[in-house]
């Protein structure tokens, strides 16, 4: 990621920033995440931060059950869309390797 876009965000939102930077091609690279994709993550993000700042016993279970289906959902899109970005570097990593040799 540092590479291809310019470094990590920073400051205290810097999850997200990088969920919506990761939805935005460059002149560089392809989005490495669709939009959907993005929200889901973000849903799970903001979820992480209520679980890291609660007591288990303050979870409600109903939304813990909503989250992990969501979770459980999400990864076939998430893990397709790593997988189009792994070839894409891939491709590029053979242009590079064909044009140095």
């Amino acid at each position: 990621m540092r590479v291809l876009h310019g470094g990590t965000p920073e400051g205290a939102d810097w999850h997200r920033r990088l969920l919506d930077r990761l939805t935005q091609p460059t002149e560089r690279r392809p989005a490495l995440l669709s939009a959907a994709t993005a929200r889901s993550l973000g849903q799970l993000l903001g979820f992480r931060h209520v679980v890291r700042h609660l007591y288990a016993d303050d979870l409600d279970p109903l939304q813990v059950q909503q989250r992990l289906e969501g979770a459980l959902e999400l990864w076939p899109r998430l893990s397709a869309e790593l997988s189009a970005f792994e070839r894409w570097l891939a491709e590029l990593i053979a242009l590079v390797e064909d044009g140095a040799g």
